[in-house]
């Protein structure tokens, strides 16, 4: 886990040269097979090429990634460069084109533009600053902007979506049972969305066209957790009359802050990997995390802290269509009649009631009064315990955001490599889970790596949490002073 000698000698050189490539290509929506073709190619450095498909017209990029969100976006802004027509590239970049952003050279966010516009600013000399500004969303944002519409007439017509629910639900039947994986219903589900889509061409005449795209850059399928199974018994109805996307029919299983389900762009395969797991927060799942280091050397920013604002007293699991409501958990538990909530006495003198509860869905109604629904409710009584035990110390957990040189995995002779979503970093003696990621690069100045983290705190090696991370004033006045003066040092600082 060291840097090479020679990047020592020539790190300021090497952090400031930028080194990336934006692709843009057109794929072919009318082909039933997936096609596409180059439109351009932005690069850092001039090559010696005449080849009109390169450019170095891109003046700044940025894309993110999220736990939170299917969309995440990006953004490119180009100069007013023309070819030997007299045509920009706001002429020549169309909507619904791909894009893909590398790094070093390795592909790190694939998106699809939704937004092409021209800007101008006068600025504080008098002059105009004129750019194109081109924007979207990650490539997984086709899974909930494309939508198989079920309109009233329809539905009642032909029953086109209640025959669909009959059929998928027939070949759910064994796995929606207590031990069925909740990875095959998901990859059921997905699948039945896309083969009733293209069923229905006259309503969703376009599913063609985007179902090739899904097909060429999304995998369903490896990264889905074989490890989550049903554990009370359910009973779902999937599509309904008026608008459904996949990533909403999906997202409907799970039971945040439980479980996990997002998008997660694997540069070898070149597709987008759809994740879905229980939220890492047992030992064992934390230990497993795949982790990383920030080196203090590259840390240009850092903003840690920690908060009262999402401190909880009070945690219950409740299953909805039980019969037993959150209000009722509540009142009963007040009366001394309720085993299934978990309190926090010691936070409660300090903050008051501060409820944190989970509702799990679609029980099967007709388990009511066996002993399948006295088992769930013993289930809720262990989930409530395994809530407070993930979230007990929130006021104690450093959360907040780091932001340092992106990191050429080339430089070093160790482990450290790109950090990415859903994993862990190791930092100031501690580690933090990585929520959000943004990745961005302006003119003149290098490429930046920004991280929101949560659950900064001291882990043993089999993942159990020991305590604050200590002496936190003097370790982070420490980096501060250390990248102070390597950056100090060079008349040239201005640009970082």
């Amino acid at each position: 886990m060291f840097l090479n000698q020679e990047v020592v000698n020539n790190m300021d050189y090497l952090v400031r040269k930028p080194d990336f490539q934006v692709e843009i290509v057109r794929p072919d929506y009318a082909s039933p097979t997936y096609t596409d073709y180059s439109v351009v190619k932005f690069i850092s450095s001039p090559i010696d090429s005449a080849d009109p498909l390169f450019s170095t017209a891109l003046i700044s990029y940025r894309f993110s990634e999220s736990l939170h969100t299917i969309d995440s976006d990006f953004s490119l802004t180009v100069t007013l460069e023309e070819d030997d027509q007299g045509r920009t590239w706001m002429d020549k970049i169309e909507k619904r084109d791909l894009v893909f952003i590398s790094e070093f050279g390795q592909t790190r966010f694939a998106g699809i533009v939704e937004d092409i516009r021209y800007s101008a600013n006068i600025l504080d000399d008098g002059s105009v600053n004129r750019v194109i500004i081109i924007s979207g969303v990650n490539l997984l944002a086709l899974l909930s902007s494309f939508k198989l519409v079920f309109n009233q007439a329809l539905y009642a017509s032909d029953r086109t979506a209640s025959i669909a629910n009959l059929q998928l639900l027939a070949k759910l039947s064994q796995e929606m049972k207590p031990g069925g994986q909740v990875r095959n219903i998901i990859k059921a589900i997905y699948d039945n969305f896309f083969e009733l889509t293209l069923k229905m061409g006259t309503t969703n005449y376009s599913g063609a066209g985007i179902k090739t795209i899904l097909d060429n850059y999304i995998d369903f399928n490896d990264k889905l957790s074989k490890d989550i199974v049903l554990r009370y018994p359910i009973q779902l109805s999937i599509y309904n009359s008026g608008e459904n996307d996949i990533w909403n029919i999906l997202t409907s299983l799970l039971v945040p802050p439980v479980d996990e389900l997002y998008g997660l762009w694997n540069s070898e395969t070149r597709k987008y990997e759809a994740v879905f797991r229980q939220t890492p927060f047992e030992p064992e799942d934390w230990k497993n995390l795949t982790k990383n280091y920030i080196p203090s050397i590259l840390v240009t920013d850092h903003d840690l802290g920690s908060s009262t604002s999402e401190v909880y007293t009070y945690y219950l699991s409740i299953i909805a269509g039980s019969g037993y409501n959150k209000d009722e958990a509540v009142v009963y538990d007040a009366a001394g009649y309720a085993h299934y909530a978990e309190k926090d006495k010691e936070k409660w003198r300090k903050y008051g009631f501060r409820p944190m509860i989970i509702e799990f869905k679609y029980f099967d109604k007709n388990k009511i009064g066996t002993q399948e629904e006295k088992d769930a409710f013993k289930l809720m009584g262990e989930l409530s315990k395994m809530l407070k035990r993930w979230f007990e110390h929130n006021d104690e957990f450093l959360s907040g955001s780091i932001t340092f040189m992106t990191i050429d995995e080339k430089w070093w002779s160790g482990e450290i490599r790109n950090p990415r979503i859903g994993e862990k970093i190791g930092f100031l003696d501690g580690e933090f889970y990585v929520e959000e990621s943004e990745h961005s690069w302006n003119y003149g100045g290098p490429m930046i790596t920004r991280l929101s983290v949560t659950r900064g705190y001291k882990y043993s090696a089999t993942g159990e949490m020991i305590g604050p991370i200590d002496n936190l004033g003097r370790k982070l006045a420490s980096i501060a002073k250390g990248y102070d003066r390597f950056w100090g040092m060079n008349s040239s600082r201005g640009a970082v």
